[in-house]
């Protein structure tokens, strides 16, 4: 993350530039005892990492991520001959079920070690909460309730277009320092017993943290406050490389429109929210011009905000996914948005078939 252009303008930009530069501040409690730290890594990833399927996945994210310098991969042992870092803390890493891969590696920061009886907080429960920017996640519960509002409250004989981008690989975008990131450390899965203990010390923001969310929540919201200004404002905005992929609109699909000499620009309602890492768009659209203006505005303030390897000279890969978008960010009439169906032409919202079939399953279990 490195705000430019337009985005400079934003007030938030200065700290923005801050996390950029400095990485994110953090404060996670008292520096841990070499005891704990053994203990720790004695006792090394979460049971749902130690399968052979688990720890070969973990291994391969986090090999992915030193390359791309996002990690550092330190042997233990030669740690301690040269000195441990006063603020080395280790933390389970755990294997999540994921819809588009076997698993999501995410650190378990929650976990509270016990050394003779005596326990440790866990990283988040000893992290300084003030250090972050609380109030950039105050709109996260209004997102949902927004979307069903402008639906209600637009006109119904002018359907809504529908888009959702999603932010690739976003904490990972967010940096630390070398000093804090020894704060979120773990041991590397190993494969057989015979192999060096090995830990890897993340450089950025992890999604275990209870904090990463603010952090994180700042510069997207930022990039979402510039992408909706200059759409308002109708300002000119150059070309995306990526803007095709999401006018890829079905245009047969729509339904017969009134005359677009009939209608006034008020009567057309657009919705830009920002859920974490997911920028959600509804557009009545009177024509192509409109539409991909207004991609092209949130495509490009993304990129303001997070820019990409071009720009930075990053290994990671650019902000947002070609594939992904392909699936996902085409605009639509109906798309699932925070696990909601979303029906830009009959004005509904509903739960997708899976997750109702889900709930009867659970709900007939208590009967």
């Amino acid at each position: 993350m490195y705000p430019r252009n337009d985005v400079l303008s934003h007030p938030a930009s200065k700290e923005l530039l801050k996390y950029a530069i400095e990485g994110c501040p953090v404060d996670c409690g008292a520096n841990w005892t070499l005891e704990h730290i053994e203990t720790a890594i004695q006792r090394g990833a979460h049971p749902s990492a130690r399968t052979p399927e688990a720890a070969k996945a973990c291994r391969e994210e986090a090999l992915a991520r030193v390359k791309e310098k996002c990690c550092r991969l330190v042997d233990w042992e030669t740690l301690k001959r040269e000195g441990i870092p006063p603020n080395l803390k280790v933390s389970p890493i755990a294997a999540i079920p994921h819809k588009s891969r076997l698993f999501r590696m995410i650190l378990d920061l929650a976990f509270d070690i016990r050394v003779n009886g005596e326990l440790l907080g866990s990283v988040n429960d000893s992290s300084d909460k003030s250090l972050a920017p609380a109030h950039s996640m105050f709109e996260l519960g209004n997102v949902i309730p927004r979307i069903v509002w402008v639906l209600a409250k637009a006109d119904p004989n002018l359907p809504f277009l529908i888009s959702k981008i999603d932010l690739k690989d976003g904490y990972w975008r967010m940096c630390v320092s070398e000093e804090n990131a020894w704060n979120f450390a773990y041991v590397l899965p190993k494969l057989s017993e015979d192999e060096p203990t090995q830990l890897v010390v993340p450089d950025a923001l992890q999604m275990g943290w209870s904090e990463s969310p603010a952090f994180f929540c700042a510069a997207t919201e930022t990039a979402r406050d510039v992408a909706d200004k200059n759409f308002e404002s109708k300002k000119e905005e150059p070309p995306h490389e990526l803007e095709d992929i999401m006018m890829d609109v079905d245009w047969g699909s729509l339904p017969p429109l009134p005359e677009i000499s009939d209608i006034e620009d008020s009567r057309f309602q657009k919705l830009l929210e920002v859920y974490i890492d997911d920028f959600i768009g509804l557009i009545q659209c009177k024509n192509e011009g409109q539409l991909r203006r207004f991609s092209r505005n949130i495509l490009n303030a993304i990129y303001n905000t997070f820019p990409p390897p071009a720009v930075t000279g990053s290994k990671m890969g650019p902000p947002v996914s070609r594939a992904k978008l392909e699936l996902e960010g085409k605009w639509e009439l109906r798309k699932e948005i925070l696990g909601w169906l979303v029906d830009g032409l009959n004005r509904t919202i509903e739960l997708p078939p899976n997750k109702c079939e889900k709930l009867l399953a659970e709900l007939d279990m208590t009967i």
